[in-house]
């Protein structure tokens, strides 16, 4: 995708005092791509993330990963991966246009699942794709959404165990 930018900067045309692409870039077929190389690009980055993170944790304390396959006619195909430790989860799944985010935990019988927030894609006028988090949120890369993710999982778990304790 990053040759595409360039591509569409180095054919630009001065208009009104701004660089403007010479073709319209098709926000809503990038969009639909972006998610789907974005959400393997971001599985792979909290694979990363995780793992780095183990090293550093006891070994009563890792977080695994775990894929979300969605089955089809065509078979299986991946939808999200979860992130997993202790009795809660993280789930970072692909919902239409967005990425969700939910959170859900479990001590004794009970069962909290709560709303984390969503990733969607935002296309530029070049094409480049940047991630915001949550409503409005500031633009992101892939990388500082994955220790994101991590963060707010830790946190959540953490405050789950506090609960969980009383």
């Amino acid at each position: 995708m990053e040759i595409e930018w360039i591509k569409n900067l180095a054919d630009a045309k001065l208009v009104g005092g701004r660089l403007v692409p010479q073709h319209q870039v098709k926000k809503d077929e990038k969009e639909g791509l972006a998610l789907e190389v974005g959400l393997a690009e971001l599985a792979d980055e909290v694979s990363r993330v995780v793992s780095l993170f183990n090293d550093y944790r006891g070994a009563n304390d890792k977080i695994s990963i775990a894929d979300l396959l969605r089955r089809d006619e065509d078979g299986e195909t991946s939808s999200g991966f979860l992130l997993i430790a202790k009795g809660c989860q993280l789930c970072i799944e692909r919902k239409e246009n967005r990425i969700e985010v939910v959170f859900k935990g479990r001590h004794r019988f009970q069962i909290s699942q709560y709303h984390r927030g969503d990733i969607r894609p935002k296309i530029d006028l070049f094409g480049g794709v940047s991630w915001v988090n949550h409503e409005g949120g500031n633009e992101l890369s892939i990388p500082r959404l994955a220790k994101l993710l991590l963060l707010d999982f830790c946190s959540e778990l953490e405050a789950f165990r506090t609960q969980a304790c009383r």
